[in-house]
């Protein structure tokens, strides 16, 4: 029996090992790949500010997980579902927030000084106290709600701000005796992944002084949830705000955050039309150097589904809807923009990785424009994908009709650059205050209804 059927049974056990051997190579590349979005993310540390995961694990703005120390381990730290650490002295805590050993909050044992020893642990007072100090930053609360932050959002994290569950909120911006304004036009500012609140500081500096404009902030869970899910709760929050504006609602978004907002206007069109149409507010959303065009990795149809399966173990949550063939970004343009709304997309001239028209395999873009002109259809998914945003903004009407009668390539790119803009900058650079082409722009944009440029 053995010798007539033994070799085959080897045989099929040793082809086995090696298609699991290479799916298992296959699907850790996979990963890789959808982990390295994160590199192209990375912001660029000002200062003296330490990165997300820093070196040797040390980290003046702690981290999303594990711990957080004091900058230069000496005054305050914020540890996240983790342990945070303080000038000598120790404790851990879901959420643990300390200032100059003043304060512990959390699920656990907060933390403070321990006098030089290491020992030192603060219970949480109660009540929670109306202003809570985190680093320069600020959190007012009251009767253990956040209410708002202030407008120096240098040391601002996500993650003690979010709703039970770790649903995204919408905070206003002021001080500390400062109401959000209610007859102000509401601006919400959204950071993209790997991101936090402060990446939109050159935005608030541009904008907190105009009266006309009362400040918000996207407060959301950019790694550990799904950006569908992210933009559910950004739909939400914009829905309770819509309904009590009447004139203007504005949203600048960056990175990932558009692709969030993207998907909370999918849903906010339904809730707006059952608003009497007199109090439905006119939308203006600009998105900042979005990956409208998504990253490679198996799609969410077929034997790939059972591969993204074997994959999703070894990523975080909010990577997993930015595959260019998620179920996310295959019905992302299925439902139209609410009414009134107008939607711009700019972009970022450096970085690697988050592409605009003009580089890497969106050249296929303009070479397909040159040749057949607006009627082009892309066959690539991620440059059908970033084709399919351009055709959903304010500017596409006039971009088409740029190139209705002639379309060199010389004019297709004239046509992309004046309106779909790239400035000075890399991803998150582009933000930033020096680089002040893209936040005076948005600016001037939204004031005037125009570039400006």
């Amino acid at each position: 029996m053995f010798k007539r059927y033994g070799p085959r049974v080897l045989i099929g056990l040793l082809l086995f090992s090696l298609i699991a051997l290479g799916l298992r190579i296959y699907t850790m590349q996979i990963a890789k790949d959808l982990l390295g979005i994160l590199a192209y993310t990375e912001p660029v540390a000002e200062g003296g500010m330490g990165s997300r995961t820093p070196p040797d694990g040390q980290n003046d703005r702690g981290q999303l997980s594990g711990d957080g120390l004091g900058e230069g381990g000496s005054t305050e730290g914020l540890g996240l579902s983790g342990t945070g650490m303080g000038d000598g002295g120790s404790g851990e805590g879901t959420i643990g927030i300390g200032s100059i050993g003043t304060l512990g909050r959390g699920s656990g044992s907060g933390y403070g000084s321990g006098g030089g020893g290491g020992g030192g642990v603060v219970t949480p007072p109660e009540p929670v106290p109306e202003r809570v100090e985190i680093g320069e930053g600020k959190i007012w609360a009251k009767a253990g709600k956040t209410l708002g932050v202030s407008y120096n959002l240098t040391m601002i994290e996500d993650e003690p701000l979010l709703k039970e569950g770790k649903q995204g909120v919408i905070l206003p911006l002021g001080g500390e005796e400062e109401e959000p304004s209610t007859q102000a036009i509401p601006l919400v500012l959204v950071h993209g992944i790997n991101g936090r609140p402060q990446d939109m500081q050159a935005l608030v500096q541009r904008f907190r002084t105009d009266k006309r404009y009362q400040l918000y902030i996207f407060a959301y869970d950019d790694m550990g949830r799904r950006t569908s899910e992210n933009g559910l709760d950004l739909s939400r929050e914009l829905e309770q705000i819509a309904s009590h504006t009447t004139g203007e609602l504005v949203i600048i978004a960056h990175s990932m955050g558009g692709l969030v907002t993207r998907v909370a206007l999918n849903q906010l069109g339904p809730a707006l039309e059952r608003l009497p149409p007199a109090q439905r507010p006119h939308l203006r959303v600009l998105t900042v150097d979005s990956p409208w065009h998504g990253f490679s990795g198996p799609p969410d149809r077929g034997l790939s589904r059972l591969m993204m399966a074997m994959v999703r173990p070894m990523l975080p949550d909010g990577l997993e809807d930015m595959r260019a063939e998620s179920d996310m970004f295959q019905t992302l343009y299925d439902n139209d923009l609410p009414a009134d709304t107008e939607l711009r997309l700019a972009f970022a001239a450096e970085g690697d990785g988050i592409l605009y028209w003009g580089e890497g395999k969106l050249l296929e873009l303009v070479e397909g424009l040159t040749s057949v002109g607006p009627s082009y259809k892309a066959k690539d998914p991620q440059v059908e994908n970033y084709w399919k945003a351009l055709q959903s903004s304010r500017d596409y009407p006039a971009f088409a009709g740029a190139l209705r009668s002639s379309h060199s390539r010389a004019e297709v790119e004239a046509a992309l650059s004046a309106h779909f803009p790239v400035y000075p900058g890399d991803h998150t650079g582009v933000l930033a205050e020096q680089n002040a082409g893209l936040p005076e722009a948005a600016r001037r944009w939204i004031l005037r209804g125009d570039w400006g440029k």
